[in-house]
C-alpha cells in the first residue's frame, strides 16, 4: 500500500528514533555511515539504508509477533529461491558471525527490536501502472515460485504457519474484544450479517480443498505493490506472510488485488494465462479460488480493525466498501461463473 504525502510525513516522524535500531544492526553486518529513509509501516516498519553507493533494505518489527525460527522460515525460503531459480527475490543479510535475524537495543528506546536486513531490489513499484501483459508475467512468476515451492522444504530449525488457511470459519472468530469493538464501530449489523453469512459460506468450501497436491509455501500478499519493475524485469518483494497453503489460495489473493482497477477481469484472465503458461492450473480452481477470494477480502477488513482508526490509513474505507461489495455479489451470485472465468 502506497501511503499518501500527509501519511508519509507523519509517520516518518514517528518513526525517526527507530533509525537508530537499524543503524546498530547494520553496524553489526559491516555496514558503517549509513542514511536511513523512512519507506513504510503498513506491516513492520521499513527503511532504505545508503552507504557507500549501496542500498539496503531495513524490516523492524515493531512487535515481537513472529519467532525468530518463524522468521527464518520466510529467510530460509528466500535463500533457496536465489539459489535455485531465476525469480529476483530479497537477499537476506547477515551478520559476521551468520546471524540473519537480530535483536537490537538501542539506548533511550525501549526494545529490544528483531531486525531483518535486505540488500535493496532496484526498480518502481508497479502499482496501478500494470498493463496485460504484466499480469501475465506476473501469473508466470507465481506459477515458478508455486512450482519451487511444491519441492522445497524448510530446514528444522524454522518453520511457517499451515493451518491458517483453512479459514475463520465465523467471520469474528478469535478477534480480540479490542478488534471486534472497532469492527462492531464501522460495520452496522447487516453488514456483520452479510460478513458472517459469506465466512460460512466459503468456509464449507475451503474445509473440502485437497491438502496433498499444489499445496506448499506460498508468498501470500502477491499484489502490484509487491511488484518492482526494472529494465523489462520483475521482482516480487515482501515475503513476511508466506505461510504453507494451498495454491489457490495464492491465486486468489492476487486476483482479489485487481479488484480496483478497471480492466479487473482482462488482468485476472491474464494472470490466469501466465500462470498456466509455467504450470497447470490446480484442479478445481475455480471454485476455490472464488472462496478464497472471500475470505481474503474478509481479513482485510479485519486487518483495518487492527488499527486505531479506519482514517489511519487513506484506503480504509476503500477497502471495507470494496469487501462489502464483493461478499453481497458473491452471495447473491454463487452459482453463476465469475467474469474472469
Amino acid at each position: 500500500m502506497i501511503l499518501q504525502p500527509d501519511e508519509y510525513r507523519s509517520r516518518q516522524l514517528k518513526y525517526a528514533p527507530l533509525e537508530k535500531v537499524g543503524d546498530c544492526a547494520l553496524q553489526q553486518c559491516g555496514v558503517f555511515h549509513s542514511e536511513l529513509r523512512f519507506v513504510a509501516d503498513t506491516g513492520n516498519v521499513i527503511f532504505r539504508a545508503e552507504a557507500d553507493n549501496r542500498a539496503y533494505g531495513v524490516r523492524i518489527y515493531k512487535e515481537q509477533f513472529r519467532t525468530i525460527p518463524e522468521i527464518y522460515g520466510e529467510l530460509n525460503w528466500l535463500l533457496d529461491l536465489q539459489k535455485h531459480t531465476n525469480i529476483i527475490v530479497p537477499q537476506p543479510l547477515s551478520t559476521a558471525s551468520g546471524q540473519f535475524v537480530q535483536e537490537i537495543t538501542a539506548p533511550s528506546i525501549e526494545g529490544p527490536f528483531q531486525v531483518v536486513l535486505f540488500h535493496w531490489i532496484s526498480g518502481e513499484i508497479i502499482g496501478t501502472n500494470i498493463e496485460v501483459e504484466t499480469a501475465r508475467q506476473i501469473g508466470k512468476l507465481m506459477a515458478e515460485l508455486h512450482t519451487h515451492a511444491a519441492a522445497f522444504e524448510l530446514p528444522t530449525d524454522s518453520f511457517r504457519d499451515m493451518t491458517d488457511w483453512r479459514g475463520m470459519g465465523h467471520f469474528t472468530a478469535n478477534l480480540t474484544l479490542t478488534r471486534l469493538s472497532r469492527i462492531e464501530g464501522f460495520l452496522n449489523q447487516e453488514q456483520l450479517e452479510l460478513c458472517e453469512e459469506a465466512a460460512k459460506r466459503v468456509a464449507v468450501i475451503i474445509n473440502e480443498v485437497d491438502d496433498q497436491q499444489n499445496f506448499g509455501l506460498i508468498h501470500s500478499d502477491l499484489h502490484t505493490n509487491n511488484c518492482l519493475s526494472h529494465k523489462g524485469k520483475i521482482s516480487i518483494i515482501d515475503f513476511e506472510d508466506c505461510q504453507f497453503a494451498p495454491f489457490t489460495c495464492d491465486i486468489a489473493i492476487t486476483l482479489s488485488s485487481f479488484d480496483n482497477f478497471p480492466d479487473q477481469a482482462i488482468l485476472c484472465k491474464a494472470f490466469l494465462q501466465g500462470y498456466a503458461e509455467r504450470r497447470e492450473l490446480p484442479q478445481n480452481f475455480t471454485e476455490e479460488v472464488e472462496a478464497f477470494m472471500i475470505e481474503r477480502r474478509l481479513r482485510l477488513i479485519r486487518w483495518v480493525a487492527t488499527w486505531p482508526s479506519v482514517e489511519h490509513f487513506s484506503f480504509g474505507w476503500r477497502i471495507i466498501n470494496n469487501s462489502l461489495q464483493s461478499c453481497q455479489h458473491y452471495i447473491e451470485s454463487e452459482s453463476s461463473r465469475s467474469s474472469w472465468q
